[in-house]
């Protein structure tokens, strides 16, 4: 199981809980380019960021469908990749767990930016609408 960690204090670990589930994955069906270099052009592109080599790598183990855990500084880029990662694929759902309000509310301001439909789910407006709209999601 290969561990990416960079001279950044950042670690990304490809995580399964049984050796047999990852053995089975199957990759998604995705446009991301082999160069790493085309990939933080296309990013860079469509979101005004270019993403690092790391979050790339992050990337590729989601498409491969790894439960990644990624840890790193307040601040660090964590969450581009789960975005990245809808950049490649025509059909999916990311669910991030944040610890707070503003930070979802972030997410969905930066994703509907990019033409990523998006909702930040709280306790709040947690409603048979919301669920509604969630199901109306085409992925």
């Amino acid at each position: 199981m290969p561990v990416i960690h960079y001279h950044l204090p950042v670690l990304a670990v490809p995580w399964s809980p049984s050796p047999v589930m990852a053995a089975h994955s199957k990759f998604l069906n995705h446009t991301m380019p082999e160069s790493d270099e085309e990939v933080q052009r296309l990013v860079e592109e469509r979101t005004g960021i270019r993403p690092c080599l790391w979050q790339i790598k992050v990337v590729r183990m989601i498409l491969e469908q790894w439960d990644v855990i990624e840890i790193a500084a307040t601040g660090s880029g964590k969450s581009l990749p789960y975005w990245m990662a809808l950049l490649f694929i025509k059909h999916g759902i990311v669910v991030l767990v944040t610890p707070l309000k503003l930070l979802g509310q972030q997410f969905v301001r930066v994703l509907e930016k990019n033409e990523l439909t998006a909702v930040s789910m709280t306790a709040s407006n947690s409603n048979n609408e919301l669920f509604k709209v969630c199901a109306s999601f085409k992925c």
